[in-house]
Formats: structure tokens, sequence, C-alpha cells
């Protein structure tokens, strides 16, 4: 399964080997989309894209050239569409439904079928009987394997299938790409500039070798980002280097900037909890004018 990819600790792996970028992953992270959604953004983004990269002007070809985008665009949909479909193997609402009515339909249209062509009463009563007995009884079966332990409704004989869920999911399709557009990775002025190097990415990623290589690289640079601040430290302590002085604020400026400082409801208390400390942050914010 690929759900693991979803988490948060997925995606910063799929950042460190190369198949998305840091802000893909910030802009997915904090999107108003169902997790299982997030990869709908991606054909949008590609879409967008395109059409900024032909406004730009690099891109060029006719209406007919951005016709067979979109399709192959539409392409990708559907294939990738299609893994969710045969994994859940649900079936549609519109088939349980069609199968419902055609059941009872032929159930109850039994009966006068049977004394129009001349059948005994006695066969009627017995075919209807039969009929219902296969028919009805076939299809409960099959909805009881949707429940099987009747979970959903325990002991009260309720109908195993679930509309609530069917028309749900029918309907999940109508919102997947609501949000998808929010934000956008890439700043327009970098595509009207063909500034694009920084979000290349490898077409399959980058191997083990070349993730530890990166990792070691940047283990190295932030070493010797400390090591130069230290030096910078022990040269201001040494005199060798005027330290920077901090900005001075004026305290009026100070206690409009923070809100009411005297006022004891804003004093932070480590003995609150988690909760009690974001209502406590929120109730300060809404004070500052």
């Amino acid at each position: 399964s690929h759900r693991p990819l979803l988490t948060p600790q997925g995606m910063r792996r799929m950042v460190d080997r190369g198949i998305i970028t840091e802000p893909e992953r910030d802009i997915l992270s904090n999107a108003q989309i169902p997790v299982t959604q997030k990869h709908n953004a991606l054909i949008l983004w590609m879409v967008r894209l395109f059409e900024y990269a032909r406004q730009a002007g690099h891109l060029e070809g006719s209406s007919g050239f951005e016709q067979q985008f979109l399709e192959k665009c539409h392409v990708i949909r559907a294939q990738y569409g299609a893994i969710g479909d045969e994994l859940q193997g649900r079936m549609p609402l519109a088939y349980a439904h069609i199968v419902q009515v055609s059941v009872d339909v032929i159930l109850w249209m039994y009966p006068f079928m049977a004394l129009s062509t001349g059948m005994t009463p006695f066969l009627s009563v017995l075919g209807t009987g039969l009929l219902t007995m296969f028919y009805q009884g076939l299809f409960n079966l099959a909805k009881q394997f949707l429940d099987p332990y009747d979970n959903e409704s325990y002991g009260k004989g309720e109908d195993p299938l679930c509309i609530d869920t069917l028309i749900a999911e029918s309907n999940a399709g109508s919102v997947r790409w609501m949000n998808g557009l929010a934000e956008f990775p890439i700043p327009l002025d970098k595509i009207n500039n063909g500034d694009l190097l920084e979000y290349q990415l490898p077409m399959r990623g980058w191997t083990i070798e070349q993730t530890l290589q990166r990792e070691e690289d940047a283990r190295i640079a932030q070493a010797l980002k400390e090591a130069e601040e230290a030096e910078k430290r022990l040269a201001e302590e040494a005199g060798l280097v005027e330290p920077v002085l901090p900005l001075e604020i004026d305290e009026n400026i100070e206690v409009l900037m923070r809100g009411d400082s005297d006022d004891e409801e804003c004093v932070p208390d480590e003995n609150l909890t988690m909760e009690e400390a974001l209502e406590r942050m929120e109730e300060c914010t809404e004070k500052v004018p």
C-alpha cells in the first residue's frame, strides 16, 4: 500500500528522495484537501504550469496542442482513479439500485403474467413463492456480504445496503478539485523568466546513494555554519569584532506590539496544558489593536 506516503514522514521522505520539492510538501501538508485526494492537486498544478508556460512564450503550439495536453491529463486522471476503484471493490450506487428495482418488478409482475398465460392458480402461487425465495433471497444474501458480521446495526435486522455510504462515495468526486489551486508552488515571475532550475527534479528521483550523499553534504554545510557562528562569537568575546547591538524599541511601542502586558491573563503559566495555553494565546491575540 502507498498509504504511508500520505503521512508527514512519508512526504518528508519523498522530498529527500527528490520526488517532490519542499514548497510542494508545505502546500500539500497545509492544503484544505482530503488526505486521499491530495494527488489531484498535482494534476491541477500541471495544467496551470502548462497554461503559464504558454502565456510566457516558453511553449508554442496551436489550439490542438493544448487540447492534446489536456486529453493526456484526463488519461492520467482516469488511470490513477481506476486504481482506487479496484482496491475498494465497492459496487456503484446505480448498480445496486437497478438490481433492487429489477428484482422487485419481476416478483410483482410474475403473478399477473402467470394468470394471463392461463397457468393454474396453484402453479401461480407456487411459482411466485419459489421466485421470491430465490431472487429476493439471493439478492439479500449478496447484500449481506457488505456487512457479513452485522457490525453496522447488530440485531436490528436492517438492510445492510448503506445508501448514505454509497451516496457519499458518489459525491466524493464533486469536491476533489476544490482548494487544489489555493496555492501554487512555483512563483509566476520565475515561470515568466524561465528560472525553473531549482524546481526540476530527476525523472525517477534520487537513488539511495545520491540521497545519502546529499544528507552528508547537508550535515557538512550545517557543521561549517555552526563553526562560523562559533568563531564569530569568540571574536566578539575577544573584542576583535564589535558585537551587533540589539535594536532598541520604545517602551510604549513595545507594550502596544505585545498587547496589555500588565494584564494578568496574558502572563504565561508553565502549569497550563497545551489546550489551555492555546486558548490563552488566542485571547491575548484578540486584545492586540
